[in-house]
């Protein structure tokens, strides 16, 4: 039987060592089953590289939960989810990408255009000065 997290309402995944196997397992094993039971998120700031998947976003947008107001993610896509299922995130009242990649920042005007009766913050974080399409 599962439980249900009533209580938490932010989750904060930032810093760890991804490049442990078992870092790897934990997030599959605990993290993600944890995440499934936390059904009154408002906040998610989930921004260490190469560890966000479809399935935690999946998870994320469940009609079964609150939906999210404030998402904060490591935006480079590419190998590690799909830039297009953020389009799911409709409600959201700020919105932080670190990092964008182009297939992120292809999915940024039609994101937008969903959000932006709601969005109050966008912050883009890049280093690269490298131009973006």
């Amino acid at each position: 039987m599962a439980i249900i997290v009533h209580l938490t309402s932010t989750v904060e995944l930032t810093d760890f060592p991804k490049g442990i196997s078992s870092v790897h397992l934990s997030i599959e094993k605990t993290v993600i089953p944890a995440l499934r039971n936390c059904v009154n998120l408002s906040s998610c700031r989930w921004t260490r590289d190469g560890t966000l998947s479809n399935d935690i976003l999946e998870i994320l947008q469940s009609p079964n939960r609150v939906p999210l107001r404030v998402l904060a993610i490591n935006a480079t896509s590419r190998g590690f989810y799909d830039a297009s299922k953020l389009l799911g995130f409709t409600g959201l009242t700020k919105l932080i990408l670190i990092l964008p990649d182009a297939e992120m920042v292809n999915q940024l005007p039609a994101w937008c255009e969903r959000i932006g009766g709601t969005l109050k913050e966008l912050s883009i974080i890049r280093k690269a000065r490298t131009r973006l399409p």
